[in-house]
């Protein structure tokens, strides 16, 4: 990952929603390992609707 986001991840305010898009699952799970968040994506997640809808309500805050 770049320094810059991973400064950026690590001085950011944790009061406030983060929504971050990456172009792929592998890319993903290398941001997981350093963000602990919960993750969403189209193909194949069953609970993806639950979390989009938590996120919306701000419900998902890490």
């Amino acid at each position: 990952m770049p320094h810059a986001f991973q400064q950026f991840i690590n001085t950011r305010s944790t009061t406030r929603q983060l929504l971050i898009f990456v172009p792929t699952i592998s890319l993903l799970e290398k941001v997981r390992s350093f963000c602990p968040a919960e993750t969403v994506h189209a193909g194949g997640d069953p609970d993806r609707k639950e979390k989009v809808n938590l996120f919306r309500e701000k419900r998902l805050i890490y």
